[in-house]
Formats: structure tokens, sequence, C-alpha cells
């Protein structure tokens, strides 16, 4: 469970942010990035989507109750005329944003786990799943955030949605908050294409990276072999982006 956060306080910790309206006194209890879900004390990012804008979702968003928003500076003309007096928050670029935000509300938990991810056009569920039965045979306390479902020991973390690919970063975190919780040392998480390159992933604190294979995938989302080949080589940069345990 999170820890409800000043929003001044949070915003500290996603860089380049700028609150455009309202004061920083607003209490946010949790990170959402889907209007249907927002709840009192949420804090909305608004963020493009491939087919529809959060943008223009701001409204839906304030009137649900959203304790603030996060808006990108480049939209301007979504939110500058927004109703209310709700906190506007402004950034360069919300998916980055929402995976700051969500660590921050969750205690950067990635950091108190020694987190393996696993990246690879195939292989990686299998992978995870030898990993976890390897660990916990040495008698480690292990969580598993994959592709087709979540593994947290002794907890019941509720609903993740198998799609095939990484879930968005407030759900990323908060399943690597109930494995801190649950008193694991380590995560193993699968690292998609998809959910490295759309900043799903960027707040994990990897310590190890592990590729499986690659072969020609998903060209259909990054266009060419190379830019599969580069999303895929961010996990492998994500370990110079993990602070140094003592």
């Amino acid at each position: 469970m999170s820890d409800a956060r000043v929003l001044a306080s949070l915003i500290e910790e996603i860089p380049g942010a700028e609150l455009v309206r309202g004061d920083g006194d607003a209490v946010v209890e949790h990170v959402e990035h889907d209007s249907r879900r927002i709840e009192a004390g949420a804090l909305f990012v608004a963020v493009p989507g491939f087919n529809v804008d959060g943008h223009a979702f701001l409204t839906d968003a304030l009137e649900a109750g959203a304790a603030a928003v996060v808006v990108e500076r480049g939209r301007r003309g979504t939110w500058r005329h927004l109703p209310g007096d709700q906190p506007i928050v402004a950034v360069d670029d919300t998916r980055a944003a929402l995976a700051q935000a969500a660590a921050a509300l969750h205690g950067h938990p990635g950091r108190d786990l020694t987190v393996i991810g696993i990246t690879g056009t195939d292989g990686k569920t299998t992978t995870a799943y030898l990993l976890t039965s390897i660990l916990e045979a040495a008698g480690v306390r292990v969580g598993r955030l994959g592709t087709v479902d979540a593994y947290v020991p002794g907890a019941d973390i509720g609903s993740h949605t198998a799609r095939m690919t990484t879930p968005e970063a407030p759900e990323v975190q908060r399943l690597l908050r109930a494995m801190v919780d649950a008193g694991c040392e380590y995560a193993i998480v699968e690292a998609t294409s998809h959910g490295l390159a759309l900043h799903r992933l960027d707040e994990v604190a990897f310590d190890v990276a592990v590729l499986t294979n690659l072969t020609g995938d998903h060209l259909d989302f990054h266009e060419s072999f190379e830019a599969y080949r580069e999303a895929k080589g961010r996990l492998f940069s994500a370990l110079d982006r993990t602070p140094i345990r003592p």
C-alpha cells in the first residue's frame, strides 16, 4: 500500500515538473493515467496514447475528484483554460512523469529489491519461471512480474490483467511495493520492448539484465529492427541508473 504524499513533495521527484496552477498542499493517494479509474486523491497523469490523448479527459478527471493533474507543456491548449482551481503540474513528457510519480509515491520499492530484468523476443516467461524456482529452492523469497501473471508469495495482490506486455508504471510500482511488503529479496521482471520504449519500467532499479534472444518482432510498433533492438537495449542502459547498494 502506498503512503499519501503532499503534491509539492511528490513533484520534487519529477525532474522539470512545474506547478503552474494551484498550490502544492493537495494530498496525493494514488497515481492514475486512466480517467475512468479516477477517485478522490488521485494524481491524474495525462498520457498521449495511440488512439486517444489523455489531455482530452482532464475535465473528466477533475470532476471525478482528482487531487491534481499532470500535463505536457507542449499541449498547453488542452489545459490552460481548465475549469476549477485544482493544481496543474506541467512536465515535458507525461509518460516519463507517470513512472517517476508512481515510483516516488510507493517509496521507490525497486531499490529495496534485487531486480532481475529479462528481455528478448522469446523465452522471457520460461526464464522467469525457471529463475523463480531456482531462487525459491535456494531459500530466497522472490516475487515475479510477467506478461501473463504476477506473483507475490503469501500476498493478495488484486487483479493483474495479462495483456502479453508490461503493465503501466503505476501497476508495476504497486506490485514491486507488494513484494517489498511481503518480505521479498528478489524481483524478477519481464521487460518487453513496449514496456521499455514507453517508460513503464523507467524507475524499476534493475540490478541484473538478461537477454534471451533477439529476432524480428513487433515491427508494427517499432517500425524497424534497429528501433526494436534499441528498445531492448534500454534494459541494459537502465543498469547504469540503479543506485549503488551499501
